[in-house]
Parts: structure tokens; C-alpha cells; sequence
């Protein structure tokens, strides 16, 4: 009988050792992680980055280029091609890779899109222009923090947008409607300053390198004299 029990304990043993202890051991299961804006990201190389955007940028400036129009119900739909311009472009500068923060302005800018799109006259559409146009200045300060931090010139850009902004909810009317065009005007220079950049960085990646000066002067002391043409 204590034969018996000895063996119901050793078996008992084994079994917590190996079946449940194998419940508290960590997974080697690897961890997805979506691209929320903390986890890096692999961004194009500048060059095509640039000419992408390049390519995209005189399409917004054309449908921005009219504004504003005297009549409320052209501005309003030319107001909604500028928007829409505006989502293809700032798509194309921040590539294949948008943080969840760049996705949600981009939804903003299209929701604004379609409201001005089908908006009846009587509606009062400032606000709705309003959001559309903060929509596109936080993605572009999305952008600059990311990827353009230390560029002096969008900075500024960025400094003159944020002042056309700040004067939105203080504007009615036909001076509201200028101010919405200065500030589509501002986008534009901001992404024409970070495509400058990125122009910038390519041009610096294919330069070769250059060694210090120090460097420099003692390589040309090695190199050989030139012997003088015979019969000098």
C-alpha cells in the first residue's frame, strides 16, 4: 500500500511539473505592432520622395490658385477641390507608412471635402472650413516633428501658416474667405519648403565625401611633383 502511495505522488510530481508548468512559460510568439507614431518607421529614400511630391504639388496649387471666387457657391466647391488636392498631396509626402495621428487628419480633410461638396447655400460653412484647414496644418506639424525638425526654412513656413490659422474663428465673410486662401497658399509653401528639403538630403547623400582639411593639405604634399618640360 505504501508502495502504492509513493508511486501516486511521484506521478503526481511529474504531472505539475511538466503539464502545468508549461501554462506559466512566456509565449515566443512575436508581437505585431501597428505603426502608431512611437514604433520606427522605413521611409522612402528622399530623392523619389521628393520628385513624387513635385509631381503632385503643381495639382494643388492649381486647384488653390483660384481662391477666392466671388461667388459663395464656387468658392465652396472650389474651396472642396483644394481640399481634395490637398489629402492626395500631403498623402504623397508622408508615404506608404502614416502614423494613426496623419490618418485621422486625413479623414478630417476628406470629411470636409464631402460636407462642402453637398452642402446646401444656407448652411454656414465656416467652421466646416475651419476644421478642414486645422486638419491640414496638424498633419504638416505631424510631418515637420517627424521628418523635417531641424529645417530652419519650414519652420518659418509653418510659423506664417499658423498665424492664417489663428485668424480663422475671428473672420466672417469675405475676409474670411481671403484668409482661407492665404492659408492654402501657406500649406503650399510648407510642403514646397519640405520637398526643397528632401531635394537637400538627396543631393548630400550623392555628394562624396570629403576628407578634413587637415587631411586634404597632407595628401597633396604626398602627390609627386610635376617634372618641368624638357629644354626649360
Amino acid at each position: 500500500m505504501n508502495g502504492m502511495r509513493v508511486l501516486a505522488a511521484i506521478a503526481m510530481v511529474t504531472w505539475l511539473a511538466g503539464g502545468c508548468g508549461n501554462r506559466n512559460k512566456p509565449s515566443l510568439e512575436p508581437t505585431v505592432q501597428s505603426n502608431d507614431g512611437n514604433a520606427p518607421r522605413a521611409e522612402a529614400e528622399p530623392g523619389p520622395r521628393a520628385r513624387e511630391v513635385r509631381a503632385e504639388l503643381p495639382a494643388y496649387q492649381s486647384a488653390v490658385a483660384p481662391l477666392p471666387m466671388r461667388n459663395d457657391e464656387q468658392n465652396r466647391k472650389q474651396i472642396a477641390q483644394a481640399f481634395e488636392a490637398a489629402g492626395r498631396l500631403l498623402s504623397t509626402l508622408e508615404g506608404s507608412q502614416p502614423t494613426g495621428a496623419f490618418r485621422q487628419q486625413l479623414r478630417i480633410i476628406d470629411t470636409t471635402r464631402q460636407r462642402l461638396a453637398s452642402a446646401s447655400q444656407s448652411l454656414a460653412i465656416e467652421p466646416t472650413i475651419n476644421a478642414g484647414l486645422r486638419a491640414t496644418y496638424n498633419a504638416l506639424v505631424g510631418l515637420r516633428m517627424n521628418q523635417f525638425g531641424n529645417d530652419a526654412d519650414v519652420a518659418d513656413r509653418m510659423d506664417a501658416l499658423r498665424a492664417r490659422i489663428d485668424d480663422l474663428d475671428t473672420l466672417r465673410g469675405p475676409m474670411h474667405r481671403l484668409v482661407v486662401a492665404q492659408a492654402f497658399r501657406g500649406a503650399g509653401d510648407v510642403v514646397d519648403a519640405m520637398a526643397k528639403s528632401l531635394e537637400t538630403r538627396a543631393g548630400n547623400e550623392q555628394a562624396p565625401a570629403q576628407p578634413p582639411p587637415d587631411q586634404q593639405q597632407q595628401q597633396q604634399q604626398q602627390q609627386p611633383a610635376t617634372a618641368p618640360p624638357s629644354g626649360q
